[in-house]
């Protein structure tokens, strides 16, 4: 997954991110208390398998920063990914939430792009080259 990150960044930054490829992340949520243990433990997981350090935010003045997702871009954002655990934090930084919501996981070196502008931009790259 991360090679194919590190191209698709590549290409954005070649091409002046004609496709807007972003790092909004992907959240996930739960309001069933008996899947925190199962939330932890994915985190850690795919931070094991090298997406990046787990954050884990409980409300407490220790806890790790959090960095908000911007809107557009994918330059300088967080890998890994935050563990919310306290439903005040949650209703504060995901207001959009159930109040129900007692976990959220925000994966971080994730997000979305123009499959479509992607494609007319690699296509343009092979014809420059002289592919048809």
């Amino acid at each position: 997954m991360n090679r194919s990150i590190d191209l698709l960044e590549e290409l954005a930054d070649e091409s002046g991110n004609m496709f807007n490829l972003n790092r909004r992340g992907y959240v996930y949520a739960t309001a069933n208390s008996n899947r925190i243990v199962d939330f932890i433990a994915q985190a850690q997981e795919a931070a094991e398998l090298g997406s990046g350090p787990m954050r884990i935010h409980r409300g407490q003045p220790d806890d790790p920063d959090y960095t908000p997702a911007p809107a557009e871009g994918y330059h300088g954002l967080p890998d890994g990914a935050d563990v919310f655990l306290d439903p005040h934090l949650i209703q504060e930084t995901f207001p959009y939430m159930s109040t129900e919501t007692v976990a959220v996981i925000h994966a971080r070196r994730c997000g979305y792009f123009s499959a479509q502008q992607l494609g007319a931009y690699l296509l343009e790259k092979i014809k420059a080259s002289g592919g048809r």
